[in-house]
């Protein structure tokens, strides 16, 4: 099995829970579903559906306040990509309300499809990258949008431990692929010609060298 961040063919399955396997690459950490486990997009949309991710919903709003003041934090911006923003949006109406230019991506609901033949100062993931099933080809398309000088703000979990894996709560969400350690966002930081700078437990900014 060959890792989608670093093309190393040394993966192992790791762990097993029902249907879904989870491989372990050794020599990035990064712990992954293969394509073939993956949910179909009809199936993860409706799991989706199942999230009440709206603006009126306070908790969802609270939950974007860490987030919002680490982006306040590292200051102005010119254009910005809310990447993988969801039906609601709700990341890009927060910013756009602060007064920032945010426009809002998500090809799973159509939103914003021509967004990225654009660039950008600052793209924000916001529990995104965990749901990317194709890692190599999201790399990429961060890598165009992204302009040299421009940071790439991105909110996941961190798995605790290899050995811990297996009792962690964020595996068992059947949407999430990719399961990163502070070593493989390094590597993803470096595919990227950045450096991963940790401002949160599970926020990273991803700024030019």
């Amino acid at each position: 099995m060959t890792c989608p961040l670093c093309s190393s063919s040394a993966c192992r399955e790791n762990y097993r829970m029902n249907k879904r396997r989870f491989f372990l690459c050794p020599a990035c950490g990064l712990i992954f579903v293969p394509a073939e486990d993956h949910l179909s997009p009809e199936e993860e949309l409706l799991r989706y559906a199942l999230h009440d991710n709206t603006p009126g919903h306070e908790g969802y709003n609270r939950y974007f306040a860490e987030l919002m003041q680490v982006i306040i934090d590292r200051g102005p911006a010119g254009a910005i990509l809310d990447f993988g923003s969801g039906r609601s949006a709700v990341l890009t109406g927060l910013l756009n309300y602060r007064g920032y230019s945010c426009t809002a991506y998500d090809p799973l609901y159509g939103i914003g499809i021509d967004a990225v033949d654009a660039t950008y100062d600052r793209v924000i993931l916001s529990e995104v990258i965990e749901h990317v099933r194709d890692l190599p080809g999201e790399i990429t398309l961060l890598g165009k949008v992204t302009r040299p000088s421009g940071e790439i703000v991105m909110r996941t979990k961190i798995y605790p431990s290899v050995e811990d894996f297996a009792g962690w709560w964020y595996k068992n969400d059947t949407t999430h692929v990719n399961f990163f350690s502070h070593g493989a966002m390094e590597i993803l930081a470096g595919r990227l010609g950045r450096i991963a700078e940790m401002t949160a437990p599970d926020i990273f900014v991803l700024a030019p060298p």
